[in-house]
């Protein structure tokens, strides 16, 4: 038996030396920024193409991909090409315009002999980013992870370590102090049904237990009631159950991998008919209800890991279904991530966003979800009052008439080597456009 062996080369004539290898392409290292919003129908796109000055030479196209929906590579995207020479340092950019959609998505790409390709990440440009509107600060006691609700196009705050409970009017832009709650509450849940909240779950003591007492509110008279309580919760340590309504129950899940439901008319707490459970116990994780739906974002799993994974409860499926991660924030480096954000419902869609990273510092972000692209999308940031990337952890979000509310909590900051934190009074209402 005769065995014969191929091997292929890739030679290349050098006339001073005779055959010698073939130079071979450098890997294009490219990055380009991965949210943008724009106020106007234009936009102008940047990317940076860190090896430069080895890849020129190969380069035989570069420039931007665009389209109206999510695509992977160069399928479903219209191109804009600056050329086949690379000049400069390794930035190159472009505009964009009309832009008449809410949202884009880019890539930038450059393209070597031999139909390679390299592009970056998927990029998002936001054309209707929104803004935001200072409104009356709160008067009450500074107050961390307290709770709100709002009923009848008011929002109610209460919590926070404290038994005071505080009325937001939106068209007035005033505070008003209401009936305080039967006991300081600290860290609570709520949820809403009918013209009542139903407030409980109060952490208590040095070990942080969550205690099962639960009460009803009635605005209409200004009143608190007991009520039942889930008998579950006695003694447990739950750094903080997710709890919704929908329906004309409410529901809480966490810790337990399976969710609890509560019947006003009955006043009985029950097991939910069985469903596929919440993935990954947590606590402060945001959690916003719209409709039927359910969005929860972060948080901290048992393991102490910072979450940024994002689950999505329907009742009408009864199931939970994982979706994208929430995007990274680009000023805190590659930390993974987030806790004891805010959250709020605006036009039937979710947004979320600030709360702490691994390092404690906080988040200046805002997103809106697009479930046509699964995808968070920046939104416009609250303006800095006294330092850059503004932001707030433990506080409270709310949303009336179409408009998005967030205020109390902490701030949380660093200058230099040192870290900072002061609470939060200010309200910022956030408004669509």
């Amino acid at each position: 038996m005769v065995l014969i062996f191929c091997y292929s080369f890739i030679i290349s004539c050098d006339k001073n030396s005779g055959f010698t290898d073939s130079p071979v392409a450098p890997v294009a290292k490219m990055a380009m920024d991965q949210f943008f919003t724009t106020t106007s129908q234009e936009a102008t796109i940047k990317a940076h193409l860190s090896n430069a000055e080895r890849a020129r030479s190969f380069i035989i196209d570069y420039g931007f991909l665009y389209s109206e929906m999510p695509f992977e590579g160069f399928v479903g995207a219209n191109k804009i090409s600056l050329g086949s020479t690379f000049e400069g340092s390794g930035n190159f950019s472009t505009n964009l315009s009309p832009l008449t959609k809410r949202f884009y998505f880019v890539r930038a790409y450059v393209s070597y002999e031999d139909n390679e390709n390299y592009f970056t990440e998927l990029s998002a440009i936001n054309t209707k980013p929104g803004k935001w509107v200072q409104k009356a600060a709160f008067p009450g006691e500074a107050k961390i992870k307290a709770t709100s609700f709002v009923i009848d196009g008011k929002a109610y705050i209460t919590g926070g370590q404290s038994d005071e409970l505080w009325m937001y009017d939106p068209v007035a832009d005033t505070w008003t102090q209401k009936k305080s709650s039967p006991k300081p509450l600290d860290n609570p849940i709520n949820f809403v049904i009918g013209n009542k909240a139903f407030i409980g779950l109060n952490i208590h003591g040095v070990e942080r237990d969550r205690l099962p007492d639960f009460w009803s509110y009635d605005p209409s008279k200004d009143s608190w009631e007991e009520v039942a309580s889930p008998s579950e919760f006695l003694g447990s340590i739950v750094g903080n159950p997710i709890a919704f309504a929908m329906r004309g129950r409410g529901y809480l899940e966490c810790n337990f991998n399976r969710m609890l439901q509560y019947n006003p008319i009955s006043d009985e707490w029950s097991n939910a008919p069985p469903n596929e459970v919440f993935q990954f116990d947590r606590s402060d994780a945001i959690s916003i209800c719209v409709g039927d739906s359910v969005v929860v974002v972060g948080g901290i799993d048992a393991a102490d890991n910072y979450r940024e994974d994002v689950q999505i409860y329907s009742g009408r499926n009864n199931a939970w279904e994982m979706k994208n991660d929430f995007p990274q924030d680009p000023y805190l480096g590659n930390e993974l991530g987030r806790t004891s954000g805010i959250g709020f419902a605006l036009n039937g869609e979710f947004y979320a966003g600030m709360g702490e990273a691994e390092s404690r510092l906080s988040f200046g972000d805002i997103y809106v979800y697009s479930p046509r692209n699964d995808m968070w999308i920046a939104n416009a940031t609250i303006p800095a009052i006294d330092f850059v990337n503004y932001g707030i952890q433990q506080g409270v979000g709310f949303s009336i008439n179409n408009v998005g509310y967030v205020g109390l909590g902490r701030r949380a900051w660093r200058a230099g080597s040192e870290d900072f934190s002061e609470v939060n009074k200010y309200t910022w209402a956030f408004i669509a456009d």
